[in-house]
């Protein structure tokens, strides 16, 4: 790709339009993205029953190919509420309803220059479809070390991000993995299945149909609320229909926790051959008729099928930190970065 932005240009196209993004498919085949970046599922989140920050997705082309994917949202300035057309907007940089993945990606290949000018070639596509004088500005969410050089420049704001990245190495074998845990996690994980098993009925698989996925939805409001209400962190709920798309998918492994017929926990792990991701997770609050130490189950029937499917890592997002590392998560350092409009492009 040239040095040139000129040669680059960018679409932007909002969830539940029905436009397609030409290329966006062959991209997330190639560059190997999880199931969130898949466009059709993207387009379900227009649906949310919170609709005041709605999803976009942009793609910059060089020629006929996409070099780089962004999805985002934008919301105005009253909370709660979708943005009018006169209202001064903020774009959001994030996997809709997520709250711990970057939501840019690149063409491999690209030098580092190169990928900056993808990131001010999309930040001027999207100066152009929300307008100069409304977008007050971008947030990007969640950036890693690698890609910070991209964003910084002159007149950004940029700050240790509100909690922290989790990545857990993974050894050759699940034995090696249980056995770097501490003596007293150890002891803890060894009693805890068959302890769950005589609670709840525990499913975990591919191409899941089987789940209720209001129940689901449902589930992950109340987590929501009770960790991260919208007050503070105003991300969309997801509908239900964007998780029954997202179960049913091969490369999204659910797993499911039952008393009878009432689900009280539920999570999904992103499949990839080298690198899984743990991303929904939700459960119902012990005192509220949960059942304790689901979360670590969960954790120890992911590290198994990572490690039984030949993966290097496994990916987890940014909260209950210290739980996290006691099962062999590392934490990776993250940032915000917030350009105002000025600095755009």
């Amino acid at each position: 790709m040239p040095g040139s932005t000129h040669a680059l240009t960018t679409r932007v196209t909002l969830a539940g339009s029905g436009e397609d993004q030409p290329g966006w498919a062959e991209l997330v085949r190639d560059e190997g993205l999880v199931a969130l970046w898949d466009h059709d599922l993207l387009q379900l989140s227009a649906l949310s029953p919170t609709p005041w920050c709605p999803t976009f997705t942009a793609a910059v082309r060089h020629g006929d190919t996409i070099v780089g994917a962004f999805v985002g949202s934008y919301r105005g300035v009253r909370p709660h509420a979708a943005p009018s057309r006169l209202e001064p907007v903020l774009v959001d940089m994030r996997m809709p309803g997520q709250g711990h993945e970057a939501s840019w990606a690149f063409r491999s290949g690209l030098t580092r220059p190169q990928r900056a000018d993808v990131v001010r070639a999309f930040e001027r596509g999207v100066v152009r479809a929300l307008g100069r004088t409304r977008l007050a500005g971008i947030a990007y969410r969640n950036v890693t070390d690698d890609d910070l050089p991209d964003l910084r420049r002159r007149g950004a704001v940029v700050s240790q991000a509100q909690g922290q990245g989790t990545v857990m190495p993974l050894p050759a074998t699940f034995e090696e993995w249980f056995a770097g845990l501490s003596k007293k996690r150890r002891k803890s994980l060894r009693r805890l299945g068959p302890m769950i098993e005589s609670q709840v009925r525990v499913e975990f698989g591919n191409a899941r149909t089987d789940v209720d996925p209001q129940a689901v939805a449902d589930l992950l409001v109340a987590m929501i609320e009770r960790n991260a209400p919208l007050r503070v962190d105003p991300r969309p709920h997801m509908p239900a229909a964007y998780f029954a798309a997202l179960m049913a998918r091969d490369d999204v492994r659910t797993i499911t926790y039952h008393q009878g017929e009432r689900l009280v926990a539920v999570g999904t792990l992103l499949e990839h051959p080298r690198h899984p991701w743990g991303s929904y997770w939700a459960m119902v609050h012990p005192r509220d008729g949960g059942v304790p130490h689901l979360y670590f189950d969960h954790f120890l029937r992911y590290a198994r099928h990572a490690i039984d499917s030949g993966a290097e890592t496994l990916s987890s997002g940014r909260g209950f930190v210290d739980d996290k590392v006691s099962v062999g998560f590392d934490v990776t350092p993250l940032s915000f970065v917030g350009v105002p409009r000025p600095f755009l492009g």
